[in-house]
């Protein structure tokens, strides 16, 4: 599929959304960050200017990132809609390559304007211990996902690009144990910086 389509087809399953969310700003994301220690500051906000290009969800996908579902929302908040980079799945923790991009419908722009709002990382449980980044242990992550068609287009037979270990992970009872950590950069997370869902985010946005 080429960059263009997977644009139009975001733009489709963004503007097939709709109902309220309250404000979110990169500045109150920060608040999160009060109580760690100063080197964890400095990395994440090393971190979220490194991200920064990808607040243009187009720049995520012509650097390889590939929508892989709708928008993951639940009783427990919403996380959004997963942009998987292949090329990151799999390795060695890498904090400068997240594997994941997780974008949520901007309720500042217009129906299928999506704002970047967290990074996650993924690892392959192998029965090692659970990675650390930014002092935080990671976690098995959460399992309301379906990966959508525009990653079953990938080449998910190929174990060497990451992809088959996305399309494995979520879904069913085969799927691999991995290690998750999300780290809300742009959006506010009352429950947290670090916490998957977010209660103060929503997959339905209402235009006027």
């Amino acid at each position: 599929m080429t960059s263009a389509s997977l644009r139009r087809s975001t733009i489709a399953l963004v503007g097939a959304t709709a109902l309220a969310l309250g404000p979110a700003l990169s500045a109150a994301a920060q608040d999160d960050e009060e109580g760690l220690d100063e080197q964890t500051q400095q990395e994440i906000e090393d971190l979220r200017e490194a991200m920064e290009p990808y607040e243009d969800v187009d720049q995520a996908i012509e650097d390889g990132y590939v929508q892989a579902e709708e928008c993951v929302e639940t009783d427990d908040g919403a996380i959004g809609y997963h942009y998987y980079n292949p090329d990151y799945i799999g390795q060695e923790v890498n904090q400068e390559e997240p594997p994941v991009l997780v974008y949520l419908p901007d309720p500042d722009g217009e129906p299928g304007d999506l704002r970047l709002g967290a990074v996650e990382y993924i690892v392959a449980d192998e029965g090692q211990d659970p990675p650390e980044l930014f002092g935080q242990e990671f976690e098995s992550p959460p399992e309301e996902r379906d990966t959508g068609e525009q990653l079953d287009e990938q080449d998910t037979d190929d174990e060497d690009n990451g992809a088959g270990l996305i399309e494995d992970q979520f879904n069913g009872d085969d799927a691999p144990d991995a290690y998750s950590l999300y780290v809300w950069l742009f959006w506010d997370n009352p429950d947290g910086i670090f916490t998957p869902y977010n209660t103060d985010a929503t997959c339905e946005v209402e235009y006027n």
